[in-house]
C-alpha cells in the first residue's frame, strides 16, 4: 500500500512476557501513531502546523502487477513449532490465515486470543470488525517467539471505533492476535480473524497513516497493491528554502493516488505534473519549529466497494467462550 505522511513512522515496542498470554498484563505503553480513525477511512487525521519551504520535488509511482520475487518459493523456512504447539503453549486457539470467528465480550476486561503459524515472510492483517457502540476493545499482534516470550509487533486501540486493523511484515514463525474490551462489554459478536498477501512490496507494511513511508526528493517509487483494500501512505517532510512541490502519478484507471489537503483526501490526475505550493520548512527542526509534512495514499479505486469482511472464512461452528485475563 501506499501513503504519504510526516517522518513519523510506527515505532515497534517488545512486550516481554511468558507463555500463555492471557496472564500477561497489558498495560505496557502503546507505541505511538498518529492513525486513530475507523479501519475503512481516516477522517479525522491529525495534521501538524506547519513553517515553509521551496525546492522543486519530484514523485512518480507506477504499480507492478506482479511480484519482482516469488516469496513462498524463495523465503520457505523450516520452524521450530507446530500450529498445534503454538496453540497447546499459548493457550490460544489455532485460526489459519484467511480465517474468522466470532467472539462475544460479556464483561470488562475479558479478552480472547488466536494463533497461527507461517513458513515464509507474509504481510498479516488482523482484523477486529462490528464492534458494538459505546464500548471500546483493543486489538494487539504479538511474535510468538522460540523462547516463548512475546514481542508486540503492532497495535490498534482507535477510542470507540466500530473495527480495529493492524498490519506487520512478519517473517516466518508464530503469531498470536489478542483482542481484549478494555472499556464495556457486549454480548453481540464481533469478527475476529486475519488475512496473509505474499504480493507485497518492499515498502510494506505501510498500510496505516502511522506507518507511512517517508520519501526524499526527486524520489522515483514502484509500488503494487497487493490485495483489494490495499492503503499505501507515503510522507514528505518539505525543506528549507523550499516553496513548490511537484507530483506525478502513473497508473492505470484501476488505481488512485490523494494528497491530504488538511481535511478531506483530493485525488491528483494521473501522468500530469501536479504542482504545490507549500511552506518553506526551518533549516533546524526543533520542538517550536517543525517542519510540514506532506501526506499522500495510494489505493485501489474501488476499495470502499469490496467489504473486506468477505474476505474472511467465518466459522460459525467455531464460537469460543471468553478467556479473560
Amino acid at each position: 500500500m501506499l501513503k504519504i505522511l510526516s517522518s513519523a513512522t510506527l515505532l515497534l515496542a517488545s512486550f516481554v512476557t511468558h507463555a500463555d498470554i492471557k496472564d500477561a498484563p497489558l498495560d505496557f505503553t502503546q507505541p505511538p501513531s498518529i492513525y486513530n480513525a475507523d479501519y475503512v477511512d481516516i477522517v479525522g487525521e491529525e495534521t501538524r502546523e506547519h513553517e515553509d519551504l521551496k525546492r522543486e520535488y519530484s514523485l512518480a509511482i507506477e504499480p507492478k502487477y506482479k511480484s519482482k520475487r516469488n516469496r513462498m518459493a524463495s523465503q520457505l523456512q523450516m520452524l521450530s513449532k507446530t500450529a498445534s504447539q503454538v496453540e497447546m503453549e499459548t493457550g490460544c486457539p489455532n485460526l489459519a490465515i484467511g480465517s474468522g470467528t466470532l467472539v462475544a465480550f460479556n464483561t470488562e476486561g475479558s479478552s480472547y486470543c488466536v494463533s497461527t503459524v507461517v513458513d515464509a515472510e507474509t504481510k498479516i492483517e488482523g482484523l477486529m470488525l462490528n464492534i458494538p457502540s459505546a464500548v471500546n476493545y483493543d486489538l494487539f499482534f504479538f511474535k510468538y517467539e522460540d523462547d516463548g516470550q512475546f514481542t508486540l509487533i503492532d497495535s490498534s486501540v482507535s477510542p470507540n471505533s466500530t473495527s480495529e486493523q493492524t498490519v506487520a511484515k512478519a517473517a516466518a514463525g508464530a503469531y498470536v492476535l489478542f483482542a481484549q474490551a478494555t472499556q464495556g462489554s457486549s454480548g453481540d459478536p464481533v469478527t475476529l480473524g486475519w488475512l496473509g498477501y505474499n504480493n507485497f512490496d518492499q515498502y510494506e507494511a505501510n498500510d496505516k497513516f502511522g506507518q507511512s513511508t517517508s520519501l526524499q526528493t526527486n524520489a522515483v517509487i514502484q509500488g503494487n497493491l497487493d490485495n483489494a483494500n490495499d492503503l499505501d501512505f507515503f510522507s514528505y517532510t518539505v525543506g528549507p528554502d523550499q516553496s513548490l512541490l511537484s507530483l506525478r502519478f502513473s497508473a492505470s484507471e484501476q488505481f488512485s493516488f490523494e494528497i491530504w489537503n488538511g481535511a478531506a483526501w483530493v485525488q491528483l490526475v494521473k501522468n500530469q505534473l501536479n504542482t504545490y505550493n507549500v511552506t518553506p520548512g526551518p533549516r533546524l527542526t526543533s520542538w517550536f519549529g517543525l517542519r510540514q509534512v506532506i501526506h499522500l495514499r495510494h489505493r485501489p479505486n474501488t476499495l470502499w466497494v469490496f467489504i473486506i469482511q468477505a474476505q474472511l472464512r467465518v466459522s460459525q461452528a467455531l464460537k469460543p467462550g471468553i478467556m479473560k485475563t
